[in-house]
């Protein structure tokens, strides 16, 4: 059931897991796919998050998933919603630019 879902998250050393406990095998692929796109090498997304205030260089940047990239509007959504996990990015439009 897709209201009971949660996302869960475990580590064990240096290795860490996040994963959603309920919803369909759809809302499961889904959030599966926005993970690996989130976590992904920046190439040739619509809009990234950036943050050039980030010490270590391998997180000044993450990719918003292409569901949550088709609209500005959505774009800034995903960021507002990721903002209290890894703080304060600036969402930019990279098909121009002056962003």
């Amino acid at each position: 059931d897709s209201l009971n879902s949660r996302v869960e998250t475990d580590s064990f050393n240096a290795i860490h897991a996040i994963y959603l406990l309920g919803g369909t095998g759809h809302d499961k692929a889904l959030f599966a796919k926005c993970i690996n796109e989130f976590f992904a090498s920046i190439d040739n997304q619509r809009y990234i998050l950036y943050n050039p205030k980030r010490k270590n260089k391998l997180d000044c940047y993450f990719a918003i998933p292409d569901s949550f990239a088709k609209k500005k509007e959505d774009a800034h959504i995903f960021a507002g919603y990721m903002k209290p996990f890894i703080g304060n990015y600036q969402v930019i439009y990279t098909r121009n630019e002056s962003g």
